[in-house]
C-alpha cells in the first residue's frame, strides 16, 4: 500500500515521493482521499500560521497559493483547459480538439479566476485550527470528488482520463468513500459529510456536462473536478 501511495502522491503533487505508471496510479486511485490529507494539511498549516499574524484575505490567498504550489497547478490547467473546451461549441470532437489547445482563452482565464477567488473568499472566513480543518476536509473532498468522476463518467478519448474511468470500479469507490466517511463519523462530526456531498455532487455535475459537450470525460476534466469540488467543499465547510 506504501508503494502505491508514494506513486498516488507523485502523481498529484510535486512532492518527490517516488514515480509509478499511470496505470498503477489509477489502480490505487481510492488512496486519492489520502493524499487529499497531506496536501490539505499543509496548505491548511500555512493558513493556521499566517491567520495568527495577519490580514484574513492574505490568509485566503497564501491557502489558495499553497494548494497551487503543493499540487503543480496542474488541475488548475484542467479547468482551463476544460472550460476552453465547453466555451469552443461545435461536434465534441472540435471541443476536445480545442480543450487539448496549448493557448488558454477567455473561458479558462475566467473559470481559474472564479475557481481561485471562491477559495480565497472562503479561506479568510475561519483562522487558526478552524481554517485548518476545513482546508483539510476539502481537500479529501476535492480528491474524493475525482474519484467519483472516474466512476461515473465514460472516458471521451484516449489517455489519462480513459485509464482512470477503466480503474474506478465499485470497490475502489468504496474503498475511497470509506477512507473519508469512517474517521468523520467516528469524530461525530457529521456536518462534514455535506461539504464532501458537495465536492461528489459538483463531480456529477461536471461529468453530466462533459457527456453532453465531448461525449465523456478526459485528463484535463478530473483537473477541473479537483477544483471546482474543493472550491465547493470549502464555502460549504466554512458555511456550516
Amino acid at each position: 500500500m506504501m508503494r502505491q501511495l508514494a506513486g498516488v502522491v507523485s502523481f498529484l503533487t510535486v512532492i518527490p515521493a517516488g514515480g509509478g505508471t499511470i496505470e498503477g496510479t489509477a489502480r490505487a486511485i481510492h488512496l486519492f482521499p489520502l493524499v487529499g490529507l497531506i496536501v490539505g494539511a499543509v496548505a491548511g498549516a500555512i493558513g493556521w500560521g499566517a491567520s495568527l499574524y495577519t490580514d484574513p484575505l492574505i490568509v485566503g490567498v497564501l491557502v489558495a497559493g499553497g494548494l497551487a504550489v503543493v499540487t503543480g497547478m496542474h488541475h488548475l490547467d484542467g479547468l482551463a483547459d476544460f472550460a476552453d473546451g465547453l466555451m469552443a461549441g461545435g461536434s465534441p470532437k472540435r471541443r476536445i480538439a480545442a480543450m487539448r489547445d496549448k493557448s488558454v482563452g477567455a473561458g479558462g482565464v475566467s473559470s481559474v479566476v472564479i475557481c481561485v477567488a471562491l477559495v480565497v473568499a472562503a479561506a479568510s472566513q475561519r483562522s487558526g485550527v478552524e481554517l485548518l480543518l476545513a482546508v483539510v476536509l476539502a481537500e479529501v473532498a476535492a480528491k474524493y470528488s475525482m474519484v467519483v468522476a472516474a466512476y461515473l463518467g465514460r472516458p471521451a478519448a484516449e489517455g489519462t482520463g480513459s485509464v482512470f474511468c477503466g480503474a474506478a470500479d465499485k470497490r475502489r469507490l468504496g474503498a475511497a468513500t470509506a477512507l473519508w466517511l469512517a474517521p468523520v463519523l467516528a469524530l461525530g462530526a457529521f456536518p462534514a459529510v455535506l461539504a464532501v456531498a458537495a465536492a461528489a455532487g459538483a463531480a456529477a455535475m461536471v461529468v453530466g456536462v462533459s457527456s453532453r459537450a465531448f461525449g465523456g470525460i478526459t485528463g484535463d476534466v478530473l483537473g477541473a473536478v479537483n477544483e471546482i469540488g474543493r472550491a465547493a467543499a470549502l464555502v460549504v465547510a466554512v458555511s456550516i
